[in-house]
């Protein structure tokens, strides 16, 4: 999954990405405000990287999680 950020002009402000080896899905976004993003979803997989202060930075199985 991969979340950019583009001016009205077609450059990219920003780019991120979540995602891993395995199964990884998107299931909703939101935007509060013009810093703030949102996604959940699920993951299958064990290797998906998130930031060390995230509410849970680690895979959370045993089969898979959500986001």
């Amino acid at each position: 999954m991969v979340l950019m950020k583009w001016t009205l002009d077609g450059q990219i402000v920003w780019s991120s990405y979540l995602g891993g080896v395995k199964d990884d899905r998107g299931r909703a976004i939101t935007m509060i405000g013009d810093n703030e993003i949102y996604v959940s979803g699920s993951t299958e997989s064990s290797d998906v990287i998130a930031t060390p202060d995230a509410f849970q930075p680690a895979f959370g199985g045993p089969n898979n999680d959500m986001f």
